[in-house]
Order: C-alpha cells, then sequence, then structure tokens
C-alpha cells in the first residue's frame, strides 16, 4: 500500500513538473498531446505555491523542476498564492530574478511582494523592495502605499505610518491622494484602540492632511483631541482648517474661527495672515483682506508685497479706491518707498 501511495506522488508530481515545463515553452505540449488547459495551468501555479510555502530547500526544489521561461503572471500568481508568508515569498521572487535572467519584475509582482511584507511585520525588506522600486523607476500606487500604512496602525506603529506618508512626496515618489489620507486616519484610529496616544507630532500631519482634502469636521475633531490632550494650538495647527474652509467657500465661517483663535490666546503668525489674506483675494473677499492686512500691520507682521498688490488691485477692480489708496499709504508707511 505505501509502495503504491509513493508511486502515485510520484506520477503526479511527474505530471506537475510535465506542465510546469510545457507553461515555460508556449511552443511545447505535454507529452506529445495538446496544450494544457487553464485548470492544469491553475494546478501547475498551486504545485509552485505548495513548494514555496512548505518545502525548506524551496530553491533547490524549484531547481528541478527546470523552468525554462518565467513571466510577470506566472510570478504574480504565486506571490499572491503566498500571501501569509514573507519571508518565502521574499525567497522566491529572488530565486525568479537570479533564475531566469530574462525576467524583468513589474510594478504588479512587486506591489503584491510589498503587500505580503507589510502583511507579515517583515518591515525591513518591505523597504528594500520600495528602495528597488524607485531605482528600477517603477511607480508605486496610492492603494499600496495606503495598504502599507494600514498595516503599521493595526500594530500600534503610527510613528512609521507617519514616516512612510511623509517620505511619498519625498523619496518613494508617490501622490499623497484620498485614499493615502484616509489610511493615515484609519492608522490613528487603530493606534487609539490600541491603547495609545498620539503626540503633536501625530496632530501636526494629521490636520493639514484631513483640512487639505476637505475634511473640515474631522480636521476639527482633531484639534480638538489635541487640544484635549494638552497640546498648544499653535497658528501652523489651526492655520490649514482656515485654509480649508477658505477653500470651500466658508469665509464667514473661517473668520469666526480665526477670531475664536485670537480670542483664546492663540495669535496667528505672519504665514497664516498671509495664507488668510492670500485666500480672501482668491474669493473675491478684497475688504476682508484689507481689513486683515491693516491688522497684521498693526501688530508688528510687515506684510509681503505680494499681499499689498493683490489687494490693492482687487479694491480699484470692485470700486473701492479710497479703501485701496488706503492700502497704498500703508505700504510706503512700512516700506518707505
Amino acid at each position: 500500500m505505501l509502495h503504491f501511495k509513493n508511486f502515485a506522488t510520484g506520477a503526479i508530481r511527474f505530471h506537475y513538473i510535465s506542465l510546469i515545463r510545457c507553461f515555460s515553452n508556449s511552443n511545447s505540449s505535454v507529452n506529445g498531446s495538446t496544450a494544457p488547459s487553464k485548470d492544469d495551468y491553475f494546478a501547475a501555479i498551486h504545485h509552485i505555491s505548495h513548494i514555496v510555502r512548505r518545502d525548506f530547500y524551496m530553491e533547490r526544489t524549484l531547481n528541478k523542476l527546470r523552468i525554462s521561461y518565467l513571466n510577470s503572471e506566472l510570478v504574480f500568481r504565486v506571490l499572491r498564492a503566498c500571501s501569509n508568508c514573507g519571508t518565502e515569498s521574499f525567497r522566491f521572487f529572488n530565486w525568479a530574478c537570479s533564475h531566469n535572467p530574462s525576467y524583468q519584475p513589474t510594478t504588479l509582482e512587486l506591489e503584491e511582494l510589498v503587500k505580503t511584507l507589510a502583511r507579515t511585520r517583515k518591515y525591513t525588506t518591505m523597504w528594500k523592495v520600495l528602495l528597488q522600486m524607485k531605482t528600477q523607476n517603477l511607480k508605486i500606487s496610492p492603494e499600496t502605499i495606503s495598504f502599507i500604512i494600514q498595516e503599521y496602525g493595526k500594530q500600534g506603529l503610527v510613528d512609521n505610518a507617519v514616516t512612510i506618508f511623509n517620505q511619498c512626496s519625498k523619496s518613494i515618489d508617490c501622490p499623497q491622494t484620498v485614499e493615502v489620507y484616509n489610511a493615515l486616519l484609519f492608522a490613528l484610529c487603530e493606534v487609539c484602540k490600541l491603547g495609545l496616544c498620539p503626540d503633536i507630532n501625530t496632530y501636526k500631519i494629521l490636520i493639514p492632511a484631513t483640512s487639505k482634502v476637505g475634511r473640515i469636521d474631522e480636521a476639527f475633531r482633531l484639534l480638538n483631541c489635541c487640544i484635549e490632550d494638552g497640546h498648544v494650538p499653535f497658528p501652523s495647527l489651526y492655520g490649514p482648517i482656515i485654509k480649508g474652509m477658505c477653500k470651500r467657500g466658508q469665509f464667514d465661517d473661517a473668520f469666526c474661527f480665526f477670531g475664536d483663535m485670537k480670542h483664546k490666546g492663540h495669535p496667528p503668525n505672519r504665514p497664516v495672515y498671509t495664507m488668510l489674506i492670500t485666500m480672501c483675494g482668491r474669493g473675491g473677499r478684497f475688504v476682508d483682506a484689507a481689513n486683515y492686512l491693516m491688522e497684521m500691520a498693526e501688530l508688528g507682521l510687515p506684510p509681503i508685497s505680494r499681499c499689498f498688490d493683490m489687494v490693492t488691485d482687487g479694491l480699484k477692480s470692485c470700486g473701492k479706491h479710497d479703501l485701496a489708496k488706503k492700502i497704498e499709504k500703508l505700504e510706503v508707511s512700512i516700506r518707505g518707498i
């Protein structure tokens, strides 16, 4: 009985090897028969995946298959089938690259490998793959970055999540889309569930991020949480919220919030005033822009030339010539020109 079992296992293994060799050569067939079906193809993929997951001497066993040609689809399907085996997947990928020099990895399988490494907490290896993608000029999708950020959040590694978020526009060259921002928010929520508290640097990332994508209510909740945690709402924290409201046309609400911050002892700085004046100009609120410009000057914060030019031109275009002359005189008194 044991002899028959070994014989059957060997026959099945020989069949898989024949299929794999056949698929590695599009012009061949198994034992002179017709080309194998899709079922045979996926059975062969399953056999390779089983070797990757189970075989301690994976590379040696894979070499015995004598696969003469590897393509992106085969590598991708094996990696996806081994999505819970980080180290083994990385070993298989390295074997695929070294076994067949003509095989050129694409974004498809590299991103699948990155997800597997993130899922299995092999972060050092994951970063190596990300840098490899950059050196090969392969774009990393926002969906993959979002996945990594969420995985960091599940492990309570909010600093790591913030790091890769910041690297999007620097070393990784991936756009910070709404999906990526949402992933960062998800990571923060996961960290809070684990009983960990974000620090001020976390809020410095999240509040501008939520404001930038128009989620003003969420930004306010984060600001309130920041204050409740004992942090001072300095201008670079609440400034992005004001800008976000202005972008949505909520100027009156923005002015009210701006005044509230001043009343509570959190005065704006020069960049916040400049931003507010600029947003007023873009929204056609030139009288409000002029008022904030004069207020800014009274506080000893000299406005930049661009603000003066924008406000005076805007006032003249809407018929407010007297106020425009007043702003011009203010500029002369400040700059002496």
